[in-house]
C-alpha cells in the first residue's frame, strides 16, 4: 500500500496549495491528521472490523480530488429527490445553492467559513479509524447544517450528494455538521448517488451535536432483534454472516419471504450452508 499512500501524499499536498489563504489552524489540523492516516494506514485483513471488506480499488486507481471545473452542467431537473422535503444539493463536492430549498429557519455554511467560529467541531483527537483521520487531513466539501431553537420542520431534509459527469476517477471527503438549537426537531437524510461508469471514492463523516431537548432522526435506523421476529417484507436485505450462525437445520426459517433483494456475506466455511440456502430458495418460489 507504500504506493497508494504516496499517491493520496501527493493529493494533500495539492489540497494545500490549492487554498494557500485558508488559515494556519485549519492547515495544521490538516496536517496532524494525515500523519495519523498514514501511520494507521488502510485496514488489513488483520483487522478484526475490517477483515471482510475488499480494498483492492486503491492499489488499482489513482483518485483524484474534485476541483472546480469537475462542476458539470445542471438543469433543475434532480434525480433521486424525495417528495416533500427540503432539500440541499451538492455535486462532485460543490455545493449548489440556486438548487437547494430549504426554509429560513434553517441556516447552511460551508466547512471553511464555519470552522473559523467553531474550531473546537473539527478536532480529531487520537483518531484511531483511517478514514475518519483522511477525512479530516482532505476534508474538500461538505456542509454545516444549523437548526435555530424551537423550530420543528414540517418535513425531512434531503441532502443529495451526486457524482456525475465525471472524466477521471475522483474523490471527495464531505465533513457535514449537522447543529440542531434547543427543542428543536428534524429529520435528515444522507441521499448519496453515482451517475457515471467512472469509479469514485466517498469519504463522508458527519458530526451530530444536539442542544437541549432537541430531537433528530437520521437516515439510519437500526434494530436489535432476532431474524425469526421480523415479519416485515422489505424490498431488500443484507445477510452479514449470519448463514453460518443461523446452521443447516434451520435454514428454511431464515428469511423465506424475502424482498426484491437480498445480499448474503458469508466466510469460506459457510459456503455449504450458502449453497443450500440458495437451492432452498429457488424450489421455494419454482425458480
Amino acid at each position: 500500500m507504500a504506493r497508494v499512500i504516496n499517491q493520496f501524499q501527493k493529493q494533500f499536498e495539492s489540497l494545500l496549495a490549492y487554498w494557500p489563504n485558508e488559515g494556519q489552524e485549519l492547515h495544521q489540523l490538516r496536517s496532524k491528521a494525515f500523519d495519523q492516516f498514514k501511520n494507521l494506514g488502510f485496514p488489513t485483513k488483520q483487522w478484526e472490523d475490517w477483515q471482510f471488506t475488499d480494498f483492492s480499488s486503491f492499489k488499482k486507481i489513482d483518485y483524484r480530488l474534485s476541483w472546480a471545473e469537475d462542476l458539470p452542467q445542471l438543469s433543475n431537473d434532480i434525480t433521486e429527490r424525495i417528495s416533500n422535503t427540503y432539500l440541499i444539493f451538492i455535486v462532485n463536492g460543490h455545493y449548489q445553492p440556486d438548487l437547494t430549498n430549504i426554509p429560513e429557519s434553517i441556516s447552511v455554511t460551508t466547512n471553511l467559513d464555519h470552522f473559523k467560529a467553531n474550531k473546537e467541531l473539527y478536532l480529531d483527537h487520537n483518531n484511531s479509524n483511517p478514514f475518519s483521520a483522511l477525512n479530516t487531513s482532505m476534508m474538500n466539501s461538505g456542509i454545516c447544517i444549523t437548526l435555530d431553537a424551537d423550530v420543528i420542520l414540517d418535513k425531512p431534509i434531503q441532502v443529495i450528494y451526486a457524482t456525475m459527469d465525471i472524466v477521471d476517477p475522483i474523490m471527495n471527503h464531505p465533513r457535514f455538521i449537522f447543529q440542531l438549537g434547543d427543542n428543536s426537531e428534524a429529520t435528515i437524510v444522507e441521499h448519496y448517488i453515482g451517475s457515471t461508469d467512472l469509479d469514485y471514492f466517498i469519504n463522508p463523516v458527519s458530526n451530530i451535536f444536539i442542544n437541549n431537548n432537541a430531537k433528530l432522526n437520521h437516515k439510519v435506523n437500526v434494530k436489535m432483534l432476532d431474524y425469526r421476529d421480523v415479519n416485515k417484507k422489505y424490498d431488500s436485505i443484507i445477510s452479514i454472516e449470519m448463514i453460518e450462525a443461523v446452521g443447516e437445520k434451520y435454514l428454511n426459517h431464515y428469511f423465506v419471504k424475502p424482498g426484491k433483494k437480498i445480499v448474503i456475506f458469508t466466510n469460506e466455511k459457510a459456503n455449504f450452508y450458502f449453497n443450500n440456502y440458495i437451492l432452498f430458495l429457488l424450489k421455494l418460489y419454482s425458480i
